[in-house]
């Protein structure tokens, strides 16, 4: 693998390992955004749990592409649900972390 995409793998490990955490243990201000978005109690911790999920994916080289692909549909969902709420600057670090983890699978196969 390459150097550089075996370090944009780590930091997208990172970040959605960072995500589930804070998912399933939220501060108040993430559950009461949560609440005045009208999603079930369960959701939050749904969304945590794949979070953690893709990190471990894309952790084991074997099931990397998995995890890309789960990334890439978390992460797609996740800007579609801001874009929807107005919330447009918090949606441009979802088209970062994407813009991430498209280089990181061109550099994979590379």
């Amino acid at each position: 693998m390459h150097e550089l995409s075996a370090d944009l793998t780590w930091m997208l490990v990172a970040v959605f390992t960072a995500a589930g955490i804070v998912h399933v243990i939220p501060p108040k201000n993430l559950r009461q955004a949560y609440e005045r978005a009208d999603y079930p109690g369960w959701y939050r911790i749904l969304v945590g749990y794949i979070n953690l999920l893709t990190a471990f994916l894309l952790a084991d080289p074997p099931y990397r592409m998995a995890g890309a692909a789960l990334a890439a549909m978390v992460l797609f969902l996740a800007i579609v649900m801001l874009l929807d709420r107005r919330a447009y600057v918090p949606a441009l670090s979802g088209f970062g972390l994407l813009g991430v983890l498209w280089l990181q699978i061109l550099t994979a196969s590379a």
